[in-house]
């Protein structure tokens, strides 16, 4: 039995949604100890976590003859069939846990417009996703870290206001869920980093699925 593109279906993959979420859900091990910890706190982590995905998928896909291309037509993944035709595309967003205390509205639109970017390249069958990523301190930044640590002003700001890391950390998930309400997330977890700077960190995500039909939310 074949496929479409003439691929035989026993060579196949799993389908793109139980794929992404797979890789994702591995992709704590593609680092090296304590390297997504410092990674996290001196930059956004969104060519990290795309690259260390990339390659997953690579190893997973390139048997059955696709091809998996990072800045793909100006998308940041995608995953091509023997054909050349997208399977899959991917537009990540990366953020930190305190933007989900101020305008995480311009985050949201901003996933929503990625997908919709995307979507102009997709053919029939296409599936269409933007992986929200959100890094997590443990602690507040000590004074010898705070130029090392990026947005270490907004990181302690929002854990001082909370009471707490844990707290911050479960009232952004909360925001950032009630924003993503609408939408189809298919997989949503954590990637534990290690330390870095004498703090734990993680980065959080969120991987939403667009069939064609989200728009711009009304202001």
């Amino acid at each position: 039995m074949t496929r479409g593109n003439g691929i035989p279906a026993s060579v196949c993959m799993k389908e793109p949604d139980q794929e992404m979420a797979s890789v994702l859900a591995a992709i704590g091990g593609e680092f090296r100890p304590n390297e997504l910890a410092y990674l996290a706190a001196t930059m956004k982590v969104e060519a990290a976590i795309r690259d260390r995905l990339a390659f997953g998928l690579h190893r997973d896909y390139e048997p059955s003859g696709y091809i998996v291309a990072r800045e793909w037509n100006r998308v940041d993944l995608a995953v091509l069939d023997p054909a050349g035709a997208p399977l899959a595309l991917v537009e990540l967003k990366a953020i930190y846990t305190f933007d989900a205390f101020g305008n995480l509205r311009h985050f949201i639109d901003a996933t929503t417009a990625d997908e919709l970017k995307a979507q102009r390249l997709a053919v029939g069958g296409t599936a269409v996703y933007s992986l929200l990523l959100a890094t997590h301190l443990g602690g507040t930044i000590e004074p010898q870290f705070l130029k090392p640590v990026k947005y270490s002003g907004g990181i302690n700001r929002a854990i001082t206001k909370h009471g707490d890391a844990a707290a911050a950390r479960a009232q952004a998930c909360e925001a950032i869920d009630k924003g993503l309400a609408a939408r189809a997330v298919v997989a949503r977890g954590e990637v534990k980093g290690g330390a870095a700077f004498g703090q734990s960190a993680s980065v959080l995500y969120w991987l939403v699925r667009n069939e064609g039909h989200a728009a711009m939310a009304p202001k």
